[in-house]
């Protein structure tokens, strides 16, 4: 997904000032326009407080008294500040069908885009002549017709003059178009079923292959820590005992220099299996050699499985 550019920020580009008049549009009367100024204005102070819905509706009542095309931009903007992002989706299109800024088309088809993924459409087409179409309780027009909506199931209702006749129910997801079709006795029109398609055996992550080298050396390397951990808690009894003794147990101090020897031998045993493990590593990598050989692969959460053969 592109990076995503914020309603805010595009208002902030696009929104007409306060005190612009409406008057470019098409023909009205005087009394229109002032209207239409009013409704505008109050759409400009509800954005202000936040109130993005009812600062859509304001502008919406602008445009219908004295239609601008710049208006539908603010009314798009106000929408995906809201989060009603299918009214949003639909105010955008109809902006940049006929956009009056150029210089700022390149951002508003950018947040299309981003909305467009988030949101669902339903073409849907009635066999039956005059056929009206409602959607979510909202009347769309007449069929065919195309339906911004979010990703879900939608009730839908067909009807010719008062008469309903027919439903369906439209269901679709993110960044998809679902077609709805309504046979003319008002039944819908299920789609003939596809070929299953053959499914495709996914490729199976083998993980690194790392052979028994490898594995022999973490062993001995996590015995060898094991042991330096345990002799120099020894090495430490000791040297306690023998400092607490005023350093006169002989005894003590002796013990405590086998151990503290015993324990640097085994740092050093440590050290040299890890780099053993360390090299066997990357020669397993690099040669991709699977005879004899142990696999990690992802386990569950974010743990790590051990599989192989030998």
């Amino acid at each position: 997904m592109k990076p995503s550019i914020t309603s805010a920020a595009l208002l902030a580009c696009c929104l007409l000032a306060p005190g612009v008049s409406l008057g470019q549009g098409g023909a009205s009367s005087k009394a229109d326009k002032l209207i239409a100024d009013e409704h505008f204005s109050r759409g400009q102070e509800l954005f202000a407080q936040g109130q993005y819905t009812r600062a859509a509706e304001e502008f919406e009542r602008a445009y219908e008294i004295h239609p601008h095309q710049a208006v539908l931009a603010n009314i798009a903007m106000c929408y995906d500040k809201a989060g009603k992002l299918a009214q949003a989706v639909v105010a955008y299109r109809r902006y940049l069908a006929d956009p009056v800024d150029a210089g700022k088309n390149a951002k508003m088809q950018t947040r299309l885009l981003e909305l467009e993924e988030m949101v669902g459409e339903l073409d849907i087409e009635c066999a039956a002549a005059g056929c009206r179409v409602v959607v979510d309780g909202v009347e769309r027009g007449p069929a065919p017709v195309s339906v911004v909506v979010l990703p879900g199931s939608h009730p839908i209702e067909a009807y010719v003059g008062d008469e309903k006749i027919g439903v369906a129910n439209g269901r679709v997801g993110r960044g998809e178009v679902a077609r709805v079709e309504i046979g003319a006795d008002g039944a819908e029109v299920s789609p003939a079923p596809a070929e299953p398609p053959t499914p495709e055996q996914p490729e199976q992550d083998d993980g690194i292959s790392l052979g028994p080298g490898f594995w022999i050396a973490s062993g001995i390397t996590l015995a060898a820590g094991g042991a330096t951990i345990a002799f120099g808690s020894l090495t430490v009894d000791a040297h306690d005992r023998y400092e607490a003794a005023d350093r006169r147990d002989t005894e003590a101090k002796d013990e405590g220099e086998r151990y503290r020897l015993l324990t640097n031998v085994m740092i050093g045993v440590t050290a040299a299996a890890a780099a053993a493990a360390t090299a066997f590593a990357i020669y397993d990598v690099a040669t991709g050699d699977e005879k004899d050989q142990v696999a990690l692969t992802p386990g569950p959460g974010l743990g790590i499985g051990i599989a192989g053969e030998f």
